[in-house]
């Protein structure tokens, strides 16, 4: 009788001891993936701010003026990331990528010629708009971490 009761009690000891460790594991394996969701959120909201520079200027209907332009451009090559700013200029002068090597132009002479532009007659061309027509994607492109890579915008005449 004696040995009888003193397995029960290790019996039960050891079921307790089997309770308080699946329920750590189950504690460990909760709190592991609320830390892997919270780090997923903060980089969520990491790439909404930076999408935010230039998805502001994503309307057609919008008026973007060249200090506009300029802002875009500074925050493009500030983030480091990559993300390209295109501007088709009036007349023939095309598409015009300001960002993806900007060593190969000086920034004083670009923004002279180009974004602050002023044709033969004295009228400044320094108004833009967003070109949704640009791309099959309307304009913007994005890349595979969900960040713009690329924002397309039209010279207005």
């Amino acid at each position: 009788m004696e040995n009888a009761s003193q397995a029960l009690i290790i019996a039960g000891a050891v079921l307790i001891a089997i309770i308080i460790l699946s329920v750590g594991v189950m504690l460990k394996n909760n709190l592991s993936k609320s830390s892997e969701a919270y780090i997923e959120n903060l980089d969520n909201l990491q790439i909404q701010k930076y999408n935010s520079n230039f998805t502001i200027y994503a309307d057609e209907g919008k008026i973007i003026t060249a200090q506009d332009i300029v802002t875009v451009i500074g925050a493009a090559k500030k983030s480091g990331w990559g993300t390209e700013i295109y501007v088709k200029l009036t007349g023939e002068r095309g598409y015009a990528d300001y960002t993806k090597d900007s060593s190969m132009y000086d920034e004083n002479v670009f923004l002279s010629t180009h974004i602050l532009y002023t044709d033969e007659y004295g009228n400044p061309h320094n108004q833009f708009k967003f070109d949704s027509t640009a791309t099959s994607n309307g304009g913007i492109e994005y890349d595979k971490y969900g960040r713009v890579s690329a924002i397309y915008f039209q010279q207005i005449n």
